[in-house]
């Protein structure tokens, strides 16, 4: 537990600092079709790292809960295979966003990191999740009838000690800084995050987590005007159906 205490601490300032955009504008006239080019200064759930830093998680923080139905063994086939295979299908109706990063299903773990966090956190967060043992990441993007967004992107580490890594430094920077809003998703062990203020784009982000076995589930989440987060809770509901 003292390897958690040291990278959650790590963690803390960069969680704090993501950028990762959504796409298109409330009010668009395009009938919900997204906008070509993706916001590229859009705030995550916890704003700036300003102010006070947020605490690291004591070396006796507790595992967290996970959804996992069974204690299937890290490496049986149940958690195998390519992960994009256990994307949820975007609801009816939706489009996929327009950019570079929607198309790329399966990045890199260099490639998030570059388009989630700030540059001045690229190094630190790459050295976390290698760390943690990542292994393969996956995402799916869609902008819905109703004009929400979503990012999901799973993440699956070689051993579950690492996924509880990620998700305890994660939710502990998200829940500790200042402004934060938070929501459940009844039935499941997942939480999000959200700031109440509209972004340049006219959306209130969250982030929404979910740890199953290895795998953590990261729904990047967009309400135009104010938060909804009805539709957040009905995909992390289907996201985690599909997980083993």
């Amino acid at each position: 537990m003292v390897r958690l205490a040291l990278l959650a601490s790590a963690a803390l300032l960069a969680a704090c600092t993501s950028v990762t955009a959504g796409q298109g504008t409330v009010g668009s006239s395009r009938g919900g079709t997204p906008s070509t080019a993706p916001g590229t200064s859009f705030p995550s759930p916890t704003g700036t790292a300003a102010g006070t830093p947020t605490p690291s998680a004591p070396s006796t923080s507790p595992a967290p809960p996970s959804d996992s139905p069974s204690d299937t063994p890290s490496g049986s086939t149940s958690d195998t295979g390519p992960l994009a295979d256990r994307l949820m299908t975007p609801p009816a109706g939706s489009v996929p966003w327009t950019s570079a990063w929607a198309r790329e299903r399966t990045p890199t773990i260099a490639q998030f990191v570059r388009q989630a966090y700030p540059a001045s956190a690229v190094a630190t967060e790459l050295r976390l999740f290698r760390g943690y043992g990542i292994e393969q990441v996956a995402h799916e993007t869609w902008y819905a009838l109703d004009r929400h967004q979503a990012d999901m992107i799973l993440f699956r580490f070689r051993e579950p000690r690492g996924a509880i890594d990620r998700y305890i430094g994660v939710t502990q920077a998200k829940r500790n800084a200042p402004g934060i809003k938070s929501f459940t998703v009844p039935g499941t062990s997942a939480i999000g995050y959200y700031h109440p203020a509209a972004d340049s784009l006219g959306n209130v982000t969250g982030i929404v987590y979910a740890l199953r076995g290895r795998v953590v589930v990261e729904e990047f989440y967009y309400s135009p005007k104010r938060m909804h987060p009805a539709d957040a809770r009905t995909w992390m509901r289907a996201q985690l159906a599909r997980l083993p």
